[in-house]
């Protein structure tokens, strides 16, 4: 997703302006374990789309090409 997505331009320019992105590994860091545990996260990578106050909107897990993510974020915008 790092090197085939998230540097796509039309990925970019959807996904950087109306959201607050933020990667995090959760094999290797504990507050990753604990996000895991709460949203019962089994595939990786995994996306999570939350509102404002934090509620879970969406929630995804799988490779997808930057075809497939855009509009996944746009039905969560």
């Amino acid at each position: 997703m790092e090197k085939e997505v998230f540097t796509n331009s039309e990925a970019v320019g959807n996904y950087n302006s109306p959201f607050l992105n933020y990667n995090i590994n959760i094999e290797d860091d504990s507050e990753g374990e604990a996000l895991a545990a709460k949203y019962d996260i089994v595939a990786y990578p995994s996306y999570l789309f939350f509102d404002r106050k934090g509620t879970l909107l969406h929630q995804n897990g799988s490779f997808k090409s930057a075809s497939d993510f855009i509009p996944e974020g746009k039905n969560c915008a």
